[in-house]
């Protein structure tokens, strides 16, 4: 999801390390590799923007049936 954000965004990216643990020879604990993804240095600052604001969140969840204070 990352990737295609950045991509979508005329970010050029690599996701590196993108395998299940059971397909390679020697899997990390949990199962999963660590997956990276790669940008461009001078791309970093507005990827980094980009990224934060579509996954990270300031706010809490609201619980269900919580109504949002709009």
């Amino acid at each position: 999801m990352a990737r295609e954000l950045l991509s979508k965004n005329d970010i050029p990216c690599v996701v590196q390390g993108a395998n299940f643990g059971a397909l390679e020879p020697f899997p990390q604990q949990g199962g999963f590799s660590e997956i990276r993804l790669l940008v461009p240095q001078n791309e970093l600052p507005r990827a980094r923007e980009l990224y934060d604001a579509f996954f990270v969140s300031n706010e809490a969840a609201l619980q269900e049936g919580e109504e949002p204070l709009i």
